[in-house]
């Protein structure tokens, strides 16, 4: 598993208190998957995943699968991006 979805399920288990449970599905692959509720007491499933392979192309296939698989309200991608390891840290939201 890549550090920065290791680095998103410390952060979500943490605040939460919860655990993710380890799944997997023949056309996406392993992922991570946990339901938390948020404030008005609805269910919200987080989903974390990873690619084996990477690539402008290898994401786009791997975000369409995804897409269709879970159909998401919101999706985040780490990860995607070559900051200045003097400035930006793990977990930082670079825009």
């Amino acid at each position: 598993m890549p550090v920065e979805t290791e680095a998103a399920s410390s952060v979500f288990s943490r605040r939460t208190r919860q655990k993710f449970r380890r799944k997997h599905n023949p056309a996406s692959g392993e992922y991570l998957e946990m339901t938390i509720r948020n404030c008005r007491r609805e269910n919200i499933r987080i989903v974390l995943t990873w690619m084996s392979r990477y690539g402008p192309v290898e994401m786009a296939l791997h975000l369409k699968t995804l897409l269709q698989e879970f159909t998401p309200h919101f999706v985040a991608m780490p990860g995607i991006c070559a900051a200045d390891r003097r400035k930006a840290f793990l977990g930082d939201l670079e825009i």
